[in-house]
């Protein structure tokens, strides 16, 4: 007699589809959390938020011709050209202020003759060379794919005393001001009138005596206190 052949129960899936249901919705529970806390807290890229302070609009008021590489300066005597712009928080700063005599210093933060430079006005600065002339460092030709970058850190690493005024990204301040190369020294008396302008890394002994040209006039308690 032949024996019946017991049929083996079948497993049932069941459980095994409930498993891998469960474990893809706490995977997608998991990346859902994610994103959401990632949009809500997400910082803005380092590189954007500098840039964006980095370059400033202003509203300029005159120009000046080119300085010639050599002879007479045609532009000397004649009057500076008026800017509102923004420093790097986006304070406003003006460019020229009635009465105040200024010394304008041009600075980019790749050039090497800059480098050079404006330590040494830093350091004559804190010596009092000044004289009370109100020293503005204008920051322009600013590239973030140059060295340096960015120049709100640079400027700031070589602790300028002076007045910050920020140019836009295409240097409209720079080229309203006639700007030949960097460093630009520009000296302005008290009626705002252009008495000289100089190009390149300067001798501190020829800013000194351009200053002393504009420098206020000492007054009667000054002199008694010397």
């Amino acid at each position: 007699m032949a024996t019946a052949t017991k049929k083996q129960p079948q497993k049932s899936n069941n459980g095994t589809l409930m498993l891998v249901g469960i474990s893809v919705a706490i995977v997608a529970i998991g990346i859902l959390v994610i994103v959401l806390f990632t949009g809500s807290d997400s910082k803005p890229d380092a590189k954007k938020t500098s840039t964006a302070k980095e370059y400033q609009s202003s509203t300029i008021t005159g120009t000046l011709a080119g300085l010639p590489e050599s002879g007479a300066d045609p532009e000397v005597g004649k009057t500076a050209p008026t800017v509102v712009g923004k420093d790097f928080a986006g304070n406003t700063v003006n460019l020229i202020e009635k009465g105040k005599p200024e010394l304008i210093v041009f600075l980019a933060h790749w050039c090497p003759h800059c480098n050079a430079e404006a330590p040494l006005i830093v350091d004559w600065m804190a010596k009092g060379g000044n004289k009370g002339v109100d020293v503005i460092g204008v920051t322009t030709g600013s590239d973030e794919a140059k060295p340096n970058w960015p120049p709100s850190e640079w400027i700031a690493n070589l602790s300028w005393a002076g007045r910050v005024m920020t140019d836009s990204q295409d240097a409209k301040i720079a080229t309203a001001y006639g700007l030949p190369g960097y460093p630009y020294l520009i000296f302005v008396d008290a009626n705002g009138k252009v008495t000289k302008r100089m190009s390149g890394e300067q001798p501190i002994a020829d800013i000194q005596a351009a200053i002393d040209q504009i420098a206020p006039a000492s007054t009667p308690a000054a002199d008694a206190a010397k």
